[in-house]
């Protein structure tokens, strides 16, 4: 198959390109002119792209390379290596009374295929009262007490269940 970015070689199969392909490659593209300076159906990139044998997103990709220095970086998430069990802030946001009540709207569903629309139940939420949320306030806060344990727990259920 193609791989992400390639070009044909003498025998019919396709090659990952050399830095000094995508060079040219980049250098190509940056000639085009821009696809609303051309005729109606006509688009430069795409034609270019293909004829080099590679995908829209792959003609982008070398594009940026090779016009930001040292290539283009990978963005790192603020919350990387952050999850439920290692992290109170991720627990609020996805152990909380209103996910908890929506998780049991989902588990008490009489046909498992019907769809739960989230503003119907965020209306729902909403017009309950507070003796109403209780039980999911309290189940939320197991799920909170619980959560940072969970790991331990997986990790003696996998160790036991290989013996």
């Amino acid at each position: 198959g193609v791989s992400s970015s390639s070009i044909c070689s003498d025998d019919g199969n396709f090659k990952p390109l050399t830095e000094n392909e995508k060079n040219r490659f980049s250098l190509c593209s940056s000639s085009l002119p821009p696809t609303r300076d051309c005729e109606k159906d006509v688009k430069p990139k795409e034609l270019l792209n293909f004829a080099w044998g590679i995908g829209t997103a792959t003609g982008v990709r070398i594009c940026n390379k090779a016009t930001t220095p040292n290539g283009v970086k990978k963005q790192k998430r603020k919350d990387a290596g952050t999850n439920i069990f290692n992290s109170d802030a991720k627990r609020k946001q996805y152990l909380s009374p209103f996910q908890y009540f929506s998780k049991l709207k989902h588990l008490q569903r009489k046909d498992p295929n019907e769809k739960i629309d989230a503003k119907t139940l965020k209306d729902v939420w909403e017009r309950m009262t507070e003796e109403q949320r209780r039980p999911s306030v309290m189940g939320s806060e197991r799920w909170m007490l619980r959560a940072p344990y969970l790991i331990g727990e997986i990790s003696t259920f996998l160790s036991l269940s290989k013996k």
